[in-house]
Formats: C-alpha cells, structure tokens, sequence
C-alpha cells in the first residue's frame, strides 16, 4: 500500500482574532508523507516571507533527501534536523541582509509518515494534532 492511499492529510490555516493578514504556509507532498506548517511570527517585519520561505526550503530538501535513500527511522531525524537548519540559516541570511526583512522569524512543525510511524520536528510554538478514532 502507499503512502498516498493510507494517509487522509487535511490543512486549515486561519490568522486569528488579533490579526487581519495571515502568514502561514502550509505545504504536503502525500507521496512523501510529508505534511508542514510554517507560522511566520505575528508582530514581526516579513512573517509571511519567512513561513514562506522555511515551507519551501524544507519541502526542497525533504523531497531530495527522502528520495536519494531508502530512509530509516535515524535517517528521517537526521533529515529532519538538517533541512531545518538549512531552512533557518537561509532565512537568518535573509534577514541580515535586508532592512524590510530584519528581525523576520517563523514557527514550524513538520510531519514526514514512513514506515507505520510518524516523525516530526518543531520549531517555536506551533502545534502537532493526533486524530485518531474521532479523538
């Protein structure tokens, strides 16, 4: 069975009460059984373009490095680990070398499905749900 055919992925975004913009990008690839959200901070210069650019950044890596091998429960942490780091150095770039982007920052929670497991990473306060028999 594949992936695609065993996982339901259903995404909502909403920016809540006290903001009118919202800044979040979600991003999946089923095959992969990939799902994440990057939540660029409310409050912050350029939210929208650090969710933005952490989402892509990681879906980029995730896709190359998850089809390159055949991943292992180690493998997919440490792929986790890395395209995170890649994703939060190119944003800190970003930052540092443009005055509207300063200061710009993001949450994000990734979920890669392999195996019959599910793996995840976050970074800040985003949050991971479990659904399971309507609970």
């Amino acid at each position: 069975m594949s992936v695609r055919s065993a996982l339901e992925i259903t995404t909502i975004t909403d920016p809540g009460i006290v903001r009118s913009f919202n800044e979040d990008t979600i991003a999946t690839e089923p095959d992969l059984g990939l799902a994440l959200v990057a939540d660029g901070m409310g409050g912050y210069k350029a939210g929208d373009v650090a969710s933005g650019m952490a989402a892509s950044i990681m879906v980029s890596e995730l896709k190359r490095q998850l089809r390159e091998a055949t991943p292992t429960a180690s493998s997919i942490a440490e792929i986790l680990e890395s395209s995170i780091s890649r994703a939060n150095r190119a944003i800190y770039q970003a930052a540092k070398a443009s005055p509207q982007h300063h200061g710009m920052g993001t949450t994000l929670v990734a979920a890669v499905f392999h195996d019959n497991r599910l793996h995840f990473a976050h970074i800040g306060d985003s949050r991971l749900y479990c659904l399971r028999r309507g609970k």
